[in-house]
This record gives C-alpha cells, sequence and structure tokens, in this order.
C-alpha cells in the first residue's frame, strides 16, 4: 500500500473513533440513571438528551461510518471526494453533540432515531445523511465492489426515501410525527447493519481459517433475501400511509423475518464449516470475535420473543443484536488497521477487549430482562422501589463492564495506530 493511498484514508478510523466517544460517555449516564434510586422529574431531560447521543452516533453514525470504511479499502475513490465526506462527516457529528448544550429544545425519543427538535440537531442529522447517501450513490458502479455491498447501498437508499417520503406524507417533520417518520426507514436501517454484519462474519470467519468458507451462489442467495425484504418494506411502504395499523404491522414482520433468516443461515453455515477450530486458530482475533459476535446477535433474537408491553425487556432485546453487529464491526476496524499501515492488532488484547465487552453486555441485557419483568418502563429514569434488586444490579456494573470493553476497544486501535508498521511509516 503507497503511503499517498493509507493517509487520506485513515480518517475514517479517527471519524470512527470520535463517534464513539460521545456514546460511550453517554452510557455511563444512562447505565446510573436507570440503576440508581433518583427523582425522575430532575434527571429525566438529562436521561433523555444521554440516550439520543448514544443511540443516534453508537449505532446510526457508527455503524455508516465503519461502511464508509469498507467501503474505501474495496475502491479507488478520488482524494478530494473522500476527503470532503470526511469533512462532513465530521461536521454533521459536532453539530449533533452541540445540539444538546444549546438551549432548551425538546427532546422526542422517537424510536430508531430519537432525536432534539432544534435547527441544529437536524442540520447536522440531514448533513450526515446525505452526504452519507451521496458517497454511497457516487460508488455504486465500481466494479471491485461486490454483490452484498451493493444490496446494502440500495437498502439505505430505501431507508432514507421512506423517511423522507413518510415526513411529506405526514404534512411536515415537527414533533408530533417524528416517531412515524422514523418508524419505516428505521425498520429498513435494521437490513442495512444486519448486512454489515453478515459481510463482516465473512470476513472474519475466513480469515481465522485463511480459506474460502461460504460458496458465493448461497452468499449472494442470502444477500438477495435481505433485498427481497427491502422491497416488501417499499411496497408496504407506498400501499399504506404510516397512520395505518397495517403500515405498523408490516414493517414488524418485515424486520422479523429479515433480520433471523439470513443471518442465522449464514452463521450457521460459518460455524460448521469452520468444524472443531484448531487452537491456532485462536491466536488472532478474528475466530473468538466472531464467534461472540453470533452469540450476542442470537441471544437479542431469543429475548425478542419474551417481549411483551413497553417495558425494558425491549431495549435488551435490541441492544443482544445491535452489540452483535457492533462486535463484528469492532473486528473489521482490527482487520483493516494492518491494511492502512499501522501495526497489527496485539490478539490477547483483543481478546480480552472483546470478552470484557459481551461480558458486560450479558449482565446489562440480562438485568434490562429482569427489571423489565418488574414492570420497570423503557426510556426513563429508574422507577422500581427495589433499587438493589439483582436486576439493577446486572444493569449498572454489566454496562459499566460494557462501557469499559468499548473503553478497551480505542485503546487498542489507538496501540495499533501509535505503531505504524513498516510499510507506511507516517503521513505527510
Amino acid at each position: 500500500m503507497s503511503k499517498h493511498f493509507a493517509c487520506y484514508k485513515r480518517g475514517w478510523i479517527f471519524l470512527a473513533l470520535g463517534v464513539l466517544v460521545v456514546p460511550g460517555l453517554a452510557a455511563i449516564i444512562l447505565v446510573l440513571l436507570r440503576s440508581l434510586q433518583l427523582n425522575s422529574s430532575q434527571w429525566q431531560q438529562v436521561f433523555n438528551s444521554a440516550l439520543v447521543l448514544h443511540v443516534d452516533l453508537s449505532i446510526y453514525a457508527w455503524m455508516l461510518v465503519v461502511f464508509a470504511l469498507m467501503l474505501s479499502m474495496k475502491a479507488d475513490i478520488t482524494k478530494t471526494w473522500e476527503i470532503s465526506v470526511l469533512y462532513l462527516g465530521t461536521l454533521a457529528m459536532s453539530l449533533i453533540v452541540l445540539s444538546t448544550f444549546v438551549g432548551s429544545p425538546e427532546v422526542v425519543l422517537s424510536n430508531y432515531i430519537p432525536v432534539i427538535d432544534s435547527v441544529i440537531f437536524f442540520t447536522g442529522l440531514i448533513i450526515f445523511t446525505l452526504s452519507m447517501a451521496v458517497f454511497f450513490i457516487s460508488l455504486f458502479y465500481k466494479s471491485s465492489l461486490g454483490f452484498g455491498i451493493r444490496i446494502t447501498f440500495i437498502l439505505y437508499l430505501f431507508a432514507v426515501f421512506i423517511v423522507f417520503h413518510s415526513g411529506f406524507a405526514l404534512g411536515g417533520f415537527n414533533s408530533d410525527n417524528f416517531e412515524l417518520i422514523f418508524w419505516g426507514g428505521g425498520h429498513v436501517f435494521q437490513l442495512v447493519i444486519t448486512m454489515l454484519m453478515m459481510m463482516a462474519w465473512v470476513i472474519l470467519a475466513e480469515k481465522s481459517c485463511k480459506c474460502l468458507l461460504v460458496n458465493n451462489k448461497l452468499l449472494n442467495f442470502l444477500y438477495a433475501l435481505m433485498l427481497v425484504c427491502g422491497f416488501y418494506a417499499l411496497y408496504i411502504h407506498m400501499a399504506y400511509p404510516p397512520t395505518a395499523p397495517e403500515y405498523r404491522t408490516g414493517m414488524t414482520w418485515m424486520m422479523q423475518w429479515g433480520n433471523s433468516i439470513a443471518p442465522v443461515i449464514l452463521g450457521l453455515a460459518l460455524i460448521w464449516r469452520l468444524g472443531r477450530p484448531k487452537l491456532t486458530m485462536f491466536r488472532e482475533f478474528y475466530l473468538p470475535v466472531f464467534y461472540l459476535s453470533f452469540l450476542m446477535f442470537m441471544t437479542g433474537g431469543f429475548i425478542g420473543v419474551m417481549i411483551s408491553g413497553n417495558n425494558t425487556i425491549i431495549p435488551a432485546h435490541y441492544h443482544g443484536s445491535i452489540v452483535g453487529v457492533t462486535l463484528a464491526l469492532m473486528g473489521l476496524i482490527y482487520h483493516y488497521l494492518s491494511e492502512l499501515g499501522y501495526a497489527r492488532v496485539k490478539a490477547k488484547l483483543a481478546w480480552w477487549q472483546s470478552g470484557i465487552y459481551t461480558l458486560g453486555q450479558l449482565m446489562h441485557i440480562a438485568g434490562l430482562v429482569l427489571i423489565g419483568s418488574l414492570g420497570a418502563a423503557r426510556k426513563v429514569v429508574s422507577n422500581l422501589h427495589a433499587v438493589e434488586s439483582l436486576g439493577t444490579i446486572l444493569v449498572r456494573f454489566g454496562g459499566l463492564a460494557a462501557v469499559l470493553g468499548g473503553v478497551l476497544f480505542i485503546v487498542v486501535v489507538v496501540l495499533a495506530m501509535r505503531s505504524q508498521s513498516g510499510s507506511v511509516k507516517a503521513c505527510g
């Protein structure tokens, strides 16, 4: 890899790390406010603002930035264009964070994309969304990009279209409509991040054995199933208004089937082809991260079956599934570091990081399930009287352990970045 090639593409790593720092700090606030006995009327606004930053940055922004990094590694992109998108992404994230400190705007905890109802927040969100969409469209016909990446492009554009079309269909983008505006597009975006996880699984599993594990025909068939679900979502959106019961039911079924059949088949196929792994395969981070990612994704799916009512079992479900995606993307960044001229990630550090992160999240979601079964409502400061119950203890210490795992991820990446490989010694 040339010095010129590596230097400007490294910006995606810096942006990805920056995007993770703020939601990590917000997560600490959420864990404490959810598990300590506090006056909810005094702390609810802080909780709401922290939740917006945590969800929007750690899911929406982080995962799209890693997708952009994947594209950057696979396609020949004009340097000026790529740097421009990086600057726009940085500006957008800065505006979203700034919006929580300017004035006292209303916080709307809409599903998928909770928002701060201010000009600054929406300026940042729109800049980020449109810059990513245009960036993806500009690369669609690059011959070096595979079938899965193109399908992910299409699904993301479906999600963006549905969000904007919903806003116009509902008569405007205001706080009364945000839940419905983001409902359909948010469901399709879940297909986008599941596609990212599936592609990362293939890279991690095949890197662990240095062999081809999945036939391209099977892989493309599974990716095509995800696209079919996207087209079904588009049909539901055009056939029914966002306020219709059929709309809500159709989108829910689409996401349930779309986020279960293809990824579960792929994960099981990879595990079956790997067979009984040799001990030498654990000398690197690839295989442990893949296994842990699959474990968390499946855990989230099983918890989803338990959902009944508007309680904390719902965030327990999506924390499991989303963490499965996050672990896969963390492994992908570990993989790309050496390709960008940085040192290879130290396997033992990566094992500890992914293990602590997974264990903390398992404790956290187990606590959410327990307090949810006792009636704890989602999206609010804890209102349980039995504050020192097992559930709240698991939420508190599991959440903090998960945050520690996130911090360790940044530490592992920074250590590798400080020790560049011989191929690229400096950027000038």
